[in-house]
C-alpha cells in the first residue's frame, strides 16, 4: 500500500512566457480542490450538453440517448444545447473569479476567513467550554489526560466537549 506522506501533488499549467504546459508541485489540498472544481465542471459540461425531453410523466429530464441517433433533433423539433459563454455566467449572476489571481492566495484567504469565523464562534462558549475546546484541538490532550488534569471522570469530561462542540456548530451554523 502506498504511503500518503511520500506523495507528490502537481497540476499541469501552461507557462505564459514560454508556452510549454509545465508541471507545478502543490499540497494536496491545493490539488484536491483543483480537481474537485475541475471533475464538477467535467460532469456539468456533460449534463448541460444533453437535450431536454419529456419523460412518461411530460416532466422535462436530459436525454440519455446517443445524439447522433436522436430523431428529434434530426428533424429540428429541439435544439442542440450549448454551453454558455462566460458572458452569460455574469449575465445569470455568477461571479466569475478572476483567472490571473493567485489559486493558492484565494484558498488561504479563504481559510483565513473561515478562522477568524470559527473563532468568533468560540468566543461565544461559555469560559469553561473555551477551556475544553482548547484543550482538546489545540493542545491536543485525550479526555482521559483532561479528566486528570480537572479531577473529573473521562463521562464528564466526553459529556462537556461534546456539549461544547454542539454549541459551537450551534453558533456557526446561525452566523
Amino acid at each position: 500500500m502506498e504511503n500518503n506522506n511520500d506523495k507528490q501533488y502537481y497540476l499541469t499549467v501552461r507557462n505564459t512566457l514560454t508556452g510549454k504546459y509545465e508541471k507545478v508541485f502543490v499540497s494536496e489540498e491545493v490539488y484536491r480542490t483543483h480537481t474537485s472544481f475541475r471533475d464538477a465542471e467535467k460532469k456539468r459540461m456533460q449534463r448541460i450538453m444533453r437535450c431536454t425531453v419529456p419523460n412518461e410523466n411530460g416532466k422535462p429530464v436530459r436525454c440519455k440517448e446517443d445524439c447522433s441517433k436522436c430523431e428529434a433533433l434530426r428533424l429540428g423539433l429541439i435544439e442542440k444545447p450549448t454551453p454558455l459563454s462566460i458572458e452569460g455566467l455574469i449575465e445569470q449572476g455568477f461571479d466569475i473569479p478572476d483567472p490571473n489571481g493567485d489559486f493558492e492566495d484565494r484558498i488561504l484567504e479563504r481559510r483565513e476567513e473561515e478562522k477568524e469565523h470559527l473563532y468568533k464562534a468560540i468566543g461565544q462558549l461559555t469560559p469553561r467550554q473555551q477551556q475544553l475546546i482548547r484543550l482538546t484541538y489545540y493542545e491536543g490532550l485525550s479526555h482521559d489526560q483532561i479528566a486528570k488534569r480537572e479531577g473529573i471522570t473521562r463521562r464528564a469530561v466526553s459529556y462537556a466537549v461534546e456539549r461544547a462542540e454542539n454549541a459551537l456548530k450551534r453558533f456557526l451554523r446561525n452566523s
